[in-house]
């Protein structure tokens, strides 16, 4: 009997190893002491959520473990975590274990490594220190602990101090200014006169470290926030002053640096004629007109601000006049241009006339496009072109006659505009389809409990932006496809094609339709597309048999669930899924070569050992594909964090056992599978286990 409790103990510890890191918990940090640099491993780490009581640390650090120190000696020292091999991050905070405060936070210093800087320590000042990593992040690594001298302690200013606000700038002129100084709790303000019509430059060299400029009119406002080098041109009569504030960046490694400044004045050649309403080009008839706006200013009209928006900031901007020539719809668009356009059509003659459509990207890329319906011929409309933000350059106004590409045939699966209409569909590619406002697209699809459904549709954004919805087919919303809805799934973005991959976790096969519609706000009204569908049709069972069903309920008072689906397309094709796990909860896959009664092991019962002949191995081998390591979601559901799933959900078994000398799954074979989780809210150090699963091959 004694025997069999230490063979059972034994058990327990070497599921746990490599997933109970030293350190997990604020209450239980490693203690270490002194100088230097000292290794640790977040593999199997949990996230803790510690944020020494909030502030600058309460940015979220995963997989972390915790070092207690204590300061060896009055004075200021720097941690980091150079020297590691992970994306890391890391807190530093003051006292002891849960009580501890937060001192000071860091992600990426030296690349993806981590530094932080503490100043003031007193000989014996306990220090709590959390090293973690950059979402999924984890695994072996390193803290350097090290005194440390402020570089900026002691640094001489330059001779335009004192010019520490905004208020109080030191006037400069053009020319080269070298031995410059600036820290991020002395900021450098400088003011200059621009001349009317001149442009001013600012080239900033010789940077000990990275340096950004605020730009202000004389009032103070804000009018640009710039990186590196600057420029401002005075498009007034008069002469203006700008004051700039030289910021070092606080990003930086240290909080001060040395900088230089060359500025110089420059006459631009004067604007493009056409720069205002009143000095309007005529343009006559349709096809492509060249432009470029390098050398213009930014006129302020906005035809009396009817089109609202952004029509009020198009800038740099040029104007044109045109006549319709012929009564029926036209397309104004700059496509091809060389630059961010804006684009504005107003009704009327000079700067008389009232905007009557406006458009910042509706073309292609960045470009505009604005279509007209039902002008007349002889109508004066007022083109007005420019750039979004600093933007200009050359570009072209392109105008042609428009015709409405949605009134087209619809596609051989109408009419399936609602829920109830929709048409059922099997995995397959589905060329050619057909959606417009109006006129919806609605599919119905199976899919199996615990099955994974995928699906795509590829059309190209600037014809009309397309989203797609996922519903239960029961659901009484079902087709009203509007964010914030009951949906199980959605695909919008604002780029070409959109993606559904949804896992069915009901617990039973769920009917669902899938619906396809063009998004309200889409400059075009209809778009074609094609229609890509995997893993529908699956509903009537999963593969293999249980054992062990049900396993013994987990904290949430339910058990977790394994299943299994063929059709992962890798290794042995077999993909697992994993559900009603504990969510934030590490969780790995168990093979075995039989399925037993088996043995109490912490709060669950482990079902494939028991026997002189059962063997069972882990699939938890970082770093190739017997690895199935992961945590569960909010959900319960299981997430691979180890790219060994084709879904990012549960596993895609491999081709092999992961045995000492690697075991070959063959045709014909039979083997028995099992998760192991984590479940800490049960208690400290708790872990449980799913029901079994046997699947022949």
């Amino acid at each position: 009997m004694l025997q069999n409790m230490l063979l059972l103990s034994g058990l327990a510890t070497a599921l746990a190893s490599g997933a109970f890191a030293q350190g997990d918990d604020c209450s239980t940090a490693s203690t270490i002491s002194g100088l230097g640099s000292f290794p640790y491993n977040t593999t199997g780490a949990t996230s803790s959520g510690f944020a020494g009581g909030g502030g600058v640390c309460s940015f979220t650090n995963n997989q972390d473990v915790f070092m207690q120190w204590t300061a060896p000696v009055s004075g200021d020292f720097v941690f980091d975590t150079f020297g590691t091999s992970y994306d890391t991050k890391l807190s530093v905070h003051h006292g002891i274990g849960c009580t501890a405060t937060c001192g000071d936070y860091n992600d990426d210093t030296g690349g993806l490594q981590s530094e932080v800087h503490i100043s003031g320590l007193v000989a014996g000042d306990p220090v709590l220190i959390q090293v973690g990593g950059f979402g999924v992040a984890f695994g072996m690594g390193v803290v350097n602990i090290a005194t440390w001298i402020d570089p900026c302690l002691g640094s001489i200013d330059d001779g335009f101090e004192e010019n520490d606000a905004c208020s109080t700038p030191s006037p400069i002129t053009a020319g080269s200014h070298t031995g410059l100084f600036a820290s991020t709790s002395d900021l450098d303000f400088y003011s200059i006169s621009v001349p009317a019509g001149d442009r001013l430059e600012v080239q900033l060299t010789g940077a000990t470290f990275d340096v950004d400029f605020n730009v202000y009119d004389s009032a103070c406002n804000l009018l640009a926030f710039e990186f590196d080098d600057w420029a401002y041109t005075n498009t007034s009569a008069v002469t203006e002053t700008i004051i700039f504030e030289a910021i070092s960046d606080p990003t930086n490694t240290q909080n001060c640096t040395n900088y230089d400044l060359d500025i110089s004045f420059t006459t631009p050649p004067p604007p493009p004629i056409n720069n205002l309403c009143s000095t309007a080009t005529t343009l006559v008839g349709t096809g492509t007109t060249p432009f470029d706006t390098t050398t213009a200013y930014t006129s302020g009209f906005d035809g009396g601000g009817a089109c609202g928006g952004g029509s009020d900031t198009i800038n740099q901007d040029i104007f044109y006049q045109w006549t319709v020539p012929a009564t029926g719809d036209y397309q104004f668009d700059t496509d091809t241009s060389s630059f961010d356009t804006k684009l504005s059509i107003h009704t009327g003659t000079g700067c008389a006339a009232t905007c009557s459509a406006y458009d910042n990207d509706g073309g292609m890329g960045f470009q505009s496009l604005i279509t007209l319906t039902g002008l007349n011929v002889g109508d004066m409309l007022l083109i007005q072109v420019g750039g979004f933000g600093t933007e200009s350059g050359a570009g072209v106004l392109n105008i042609s006659p428009w015709v409405d590409p949605c009134a087209v045939p619809d596609d051989m699966f109408e009419e399936n505009d609602d829920c109830v209409s929709a048409v059922a569909m099997v995995d397959g590619t589905y060329p050619a389809l057909f959606a417009k406002k109006g006129d919806k697209d609605h599919y119905s699809l199976c899919v199996a409990n615990g099955g994974s459904l995928d699906v795509d549709i590829l059309f190209t954004h600037a014809n009309g932006d397309m989203n797609i919805f996922l519903w239960d087919a029961a659901d009484p919303n079902c087709g009203t496809s509007h964010p914030g809805s009951t949906f199980l799934a959605e695909g919008w973005s604002v780029n070409d094609n959109e993606s559904i991959s949804w896992t069915n976790t009901t617990g039973a096969d769920l009917d669902v339709i899938l619906e396809v519609t063009m998004y309200d706000g889409s400059v075009s009204d209809c778009n074609n597309y094609d229609l890509i569908i995997s893993g529908s049709g699956t509903c009537g069972g999963g593969v293999g048999s249980t054992f062990c069903d049900p396993a013994a309920n987990n904290s949430t008072g339910a058990p977790t669930v394994l299943t299994g689906s063929w059709g992962s397309g890798v290794g042995s094709d077999l993909h697992l899924e994993v559900t009603g796990g504990i969510p934030g909860e590490l969780v790995y896959i168990l093979a075995g070569n039989e399925a037993t009664a088996g043995a109490p092991i912490s709060n669950g019962q482990f079902c494939l050992i028991g026997t002189s002949t059962a063997q069972f191995f882990r699939y938890n081998v970082i770093g190739t594909d017997w690895s199935s390591i992961g945590g569960f979601d909010p959900t319960g559901t299981m997430i691979n964090s180890s790219g060994t799933s084709t879904t990012g959900f549960g596993y895609d078994v491999p081709s092999t056992i992961p045995a000492a000398v690697p075991v070959a799954i063959m045709a014909g074979d039979t083997w028995h599978f099992q998760a192991w989780f984590r479940d800490t809210p049960a208690a400290v150090g708790s872990s449980n286990f799913s029901n079994g699963l046997s699947v022949n091959f």
